[in-house]
């Protein structure tokens, strides 16, 4: 018999979902969401669905198209199991995760290993997992029309999941390839095993028969179908998931595991350039504690950064550029039934790194402020309840998969959550407690902190007496670990520093109304005047509002050095924004301030109509006052260039950097010479740029969406112009129509090449450490057109489920694969990229080059008309009717249309009349004549320093005729291609 309840009273009153949770006969405790059925999600780790990764800190962006990946999903789940890494046996560390691997093999009903991701691929969907410490989730998206079929697909791994030991060694090499400590390697799940004559196969299936049970569940569905039907699918697919009387894992009784530690100094070399500081707090469980969150208010204190705060001080004395103070919770490390971890970090100056426990000393000053204290500022907690329950009364829709990630977590039994609280969970509640917040007090102790120093300037060659390094066996870090001197920890103890209270925030809404939306309102933006484009908000009924302005800086493109005086000035006026960006924060408000396309300075806040004029105001007049600390300056500078310096840290970020690097117009200048040029500049040169040259000729733009008018729009715009307008005239609207006077970002054509040789841009890593390499092959197919853009995106739908099955889970060459179109200004490309530590960037190659000019162009001739018609389905549903979820996102999508100047506010609607006229026949000439036919080709390797296999250049494993062409000199080639 099914237990029910709704839970739409303890739902925001602005929440269009319906609600229902129900038990089945098993135990298994299901909670089903309706939402609406425009309540699609936009792309996932994007804002622009149609103009993506516009990178705002350095010199180039990319107008990348990911629509192809997940977009406008209407359906969702999540089945969180309450058993993870903490539970693998001490000679199988890695089990839970490998457990979780297996489950997607097939099952008894659907023995296919790939039945469920072709399912998936034919419906717009994709899935995924995670293993966490306490909890494994399991998760999977698709549209509407396929989520019946892929719910049931994906009930019975847990049902009858077949866990074939012949599919064991395929997966443990994707496990090893993601290289996660408590995730297992194939030293801890193969061969210490092996040595100790264990049998990991019947390990593996006993986990899953004690842990994997109803009881131990928690499952999620978000769907446009009626709540009735998902009950039903629901009882029908899960209702045989095996019942339990056993109780899952439970670690409070353990406590922390550094509690009881004496206090320590830690130190780590990083592979990245930078100098940090952690220091770590060990406190009692709090998840039971979500109604008053008493740890925020020791956060609020410890990372304000007004003037008097803790920052204000450590910047003041050039010691500290940044602070993050709080728990985390990303994957249990940070917190969980046995406690959780508070952490205080600090980004550091060079200086600051030896006044390292100077700094500490004023951490203790503020926390001994607050234990000091009689009474605690109420205001404090109100501020917080405050903004919490205007965030709750007007929510952003949250994507379908979000939410049901975000629930399923709240439900675990460790959390002691009623059903009531699961949907305000987000908000402070009841009066303000004090005494959580001083009990809590008593755990930031001098005497237990754990202090660890991060920097690239420690050096392990010399000698100092102190502590000797050491090298961690599982990932080679170089560190040191000692006691803290009791002198030292005793000083802190008693510190009292200066230290201040900060002041109420200005910014908390106390007044919010709507506007009258007139009855002629369209569904797009529209000109009030030529640079000022408005759209009231006609779907998201919410009172915030988001503003974007471009100022086109015709001074920045004539230089190196402008540039980079460009770049710096960002930096330079954010950190004077700094206290106005923190107190917005804390008052449901942001803005972020960038450069963009290489010589356009953007700026975007969000907010409310109460305040957002004055934000506004506050923010142009820094920006056009240029004033600048000098005792600041240098630490700045600093801190950019060493951020400048890990932008392309990974493979796959300097594999992108290098192919816009070729690919864009606006990237003019490679990073080290961006770099050298920001270390030479002086804050007297910086000055001199901004007063005479940065604001000459300017071309200002604007968009206002949601809760404003005509009028509070215009007047918005003219607070933001004027303080540039006083320095110098703005361009007239007339004779600049946003950028087109200025510098319009374009993409350069690669050359055609015979038989498919292309060019190759090849470089290594940038640390000497990096055990991945990274190879990406880009295709670049012409102008984006309507038509064009269609069949790419079909190609990519057809293309993701084999590409998957043959270079994944066949020959386990690397773990992150993918293939998406991108849209470079433009111009239509296609990317096939692959990161692997396993196989060398020739082998990985060769391998691509197989499948896009065997395996495919098979796989695609071969598709009977029944399957070819169910892709383009899954792209029809995938754009039809749907929009971004939230304002903010939809705000970023008519931006890109707006600075672009291609103004296609309705794209989706040319797009789907197209995807009625596409054929089979078109979609396989398309692909031979933009994969096969002389392509316009460009491969990117980024090869490890550090990588396992031997470097053979890939020009040298292949026939002579059939090589690329290498290119060493990115810059003179780049200025042998013409424009599109």
């Amino acid at each position: 018999m099914l237990s029910k309840m709704s839970l739409d009273a303890y739902k925001s009153p602005n929440d269009r979902r319906l609600y229902r949770l129900t038990t089945l006969p098993n135990g298994l405790q299901v909670l089903l969401i309706q939402c609406q059925s425009s309540d699609h999600s936009h792309v996932r780790g994007t804002s622009q669905p149609f103009d993506d990764d516009s990178q705002g800190d350095h010199s180039s962006s990319e107008k990348e198209d990911l629509v192809n990946a997940r977009d406008s999903v209407q359906a969702a789940a999540c089945l969180t199991v309450e058993v993870g890494s903490f539970a693998d046996p001490p000679h199988l560390q890695g089990l839970a995760h490998y457990v979780e691997h297996m489950l997607f093999m097939g099952s008894a009903k659907y023995p296919d290993e790939n039945a469920f991701e072709s399912y998936l691929s034919l419906h717009g969907g994709y899935s995924n997992a995670t293993t966490d410490c306490e909890s494994t989730a399991f998760v999977f998206e698709t549209n509407a029309s396929g989520f019946e079929g892929a719910l049931d697909m994906f009930a019975h791994f847990f049902v009858s999941p077949l866990l074939k030991k012949d599919a064991m060694d395929r997966e443990l090499c994707a496990i090893d390839s993601e290289f996660q400590l408590a995730w297992g390697n194939q030293l801890s799940l193969r061969d210490s095993p092996a040595k100790g004559n264990v049998n990991v196969y019947e390990a593996l299936r006993n986990f899953f028969r004690q842990y994997y049970t109803a009881s131990h569940m928690k499952l999620v569905l978000c769907s446009p179908h009626d709540l009735d039907a998902l009950e039903q699918w629901t009882a029908r697919s899960f209702g045989a998931v095996p019942s339990s009387e056993t109780a899952a894992p439970s670690y409070e009784l353990h406590g922390s595991p550094f509690q009881a530690l004496r206090s320590h100094l830690i130190k780590l070399i990083p592979l990245q350039d930078m100098h940090a500081m952690h220091m770590y707090f060990s406190l009692p469980p709090l998840v039971v504690l979500y109604k008053q969150k008493p740890a925020e208010y020791i956060r609020y204190i410890l990372s304000h950064e007004c003037n008097q705060s803790l920052l204000s001080t450590l910047t003041d004395a050039g010691w500290a550029t940044a602070i993050v103070a709080g728990i985390s919770d990303t994957d249990g490390y940070e917190s969980g039934s046995y406690g959780c971890q508070f952490e205080v970090q600090l980004t550091l100056t060079i200086d600051g790194l030896d006044h390292w426990d100077e700094i500490a000393a004023h951490v203790f000053a503020y926390l001994n402020m607050l234990k000091q204290c009689p009474d605690l500022p109420e205001w404090i907690f109100s501020e917080f309840k405050a903004s919490s329950e205007l965030a709750f009364r007007f929510p952003d829709e949250m994507d379908p998969l979000v939410a049901c990630k975000e629930l399923s977590r709240r439900m675990q039994a460790r959390y002691a959550m009623p059903p009531q609280d699961w949907l305000q969970a987000t908000v402070f509640q009841g009066a303000f407690q004090q005494h959580l917040v001083k009990d809590l007090l008593s755990s930031f102790s001098a005497h237990s902190v754990r202090v660890v120093l991060v920097s690239t300037s420690f050096d392990i060659e010399v000698d100092d007496g102190m502590t000797p390094w050491n090298t961690e066996p599982w990932f080679g870090t170089s560190f040191t670990c000692d006691f803290i001197n009791p002198g030292l920890v005793e000083s802190w103890h008693q510190t009292h520093h200066s230290s201040h209270w900060p002041l109420p925030n200005p910014y908390i809404p106390t007044d919010i109304g709507y506007i009258a939306t007139p009855a002629t309102t369209t569904a797009a933006p529209f000109q009030v005047r030529p640079n000022l484009w408005v759209l009231p908000d006609l779907s998201y009924h919410t009172p915030r509002i988001n503003a974007c302005f471009n100022v086109a800086l015709a001074s920045v493109r004539r230089s190196l050095e402008a540039h980079a005086c460009a770049l710096l000035y960002c930096e330079v006026a954010n950190d004077a924004l700094r206290e106005l960006k923190y107190l917005a924060q804390c008052a449901d408000m942001d803005f972020d301030i960038g450069l963009q396309d290489g010589s356009d300075l953007e700026v975007v806040c969000y907010g409310y109509g109460q305040h957002l004029g004055a934000v506004v105001s506050q923010i142009f007049q820094t920006l056009a006052r240029g004033d600048m600390d000098p005792t600041r300056f240098e630490a700045i500078r600093n801190v950019f260039v060493q951020n400048l310096h890990n932008k392309c840290g990974h493979p796959t970020d300097k594999s992108r950097y290098l192919r816009l690097l070729v690919l864009e117009t606006t990237a003019l200048f490679e990073l080290e010479d961006i770099c050298a040029a920001v270390e030479a500049l002086t804050c007297d040169r910086l000055m001199s740029f901004v007063r005479d040259d940065m604001w000459v000729g300017v071309c200002f733009t604007a968009f206002f969406h949601g809760n404003i008018d005509d009028a509070s729009a215009d007047t918005i715009f003219r607070l933001a112009a004027h303080p540039l307008e006083r320095l110098h005239p703005l361009c007239s609207p007339s004779s600049c129509t946003h950028r087109s006077e200025v510098w319009m970002p374009q993409a350069l054509a690669l050359p055609s090449s015979p038989l498919g040789r292309g060019v190759l841009v090849r470089q290594p890593s940038a640390h000497v450490d990096e055990v991945n390499t990274s190879v990406e092959i880009y295709y670049q197919l012409g102008k984006r057109d309507v038509r064009s853009y269609v069949y790419a995106n079909l190609i990519q739908c057809i293309m993701q489920e084999p590409l998957y099955s043959s270079l994944r889970s066949r020959d386990q060459l690397g773990y992150d694969l993918s293939c998406c179109v991108r849209h470079t200004h433009g111009v239509l490309g296609f990317s096939v990229s692959l990161v692997s530590s396993a196989y060398s960037a020739s082998h990985l190659a060769m391998r691509v080059d197989a499948f896009l000019h065997g395996e495919f162009p098979a796989h695609l001739a071969g598709l009977d008309d029944d399957t070819f018609e169910r892709h383009v389905a899954a792209r029809k549903a995938a754009w039809t009717g749907s929009r971004p979820s939230t304002l903010r996102a939809a705000t970023a999508e008519f931006w890109a249309e707006i600075t672009s100047q291609r103004l296609e506010f309705h794209s989706k609607s040319l797009f789907l009349d197209e995807l009625n006229d596409v054929t089979k026949e078109e979609c396989v000439r398309r692909f031979h004549d933009w994969f096969v036919n002389k392509p316009k080709k460009m491969r990117v390797h980024v090869v490890g320093l550090s990588h396992r296999r031997t470097h053979v250049p890939f020009e040298l494993t292949v026939q002579e005729h059939v090589a690329p062409f290498l290119v060493n000199d990115l810059l003179g080639f780049k200025s042998t291609l013409n424009y599109w």
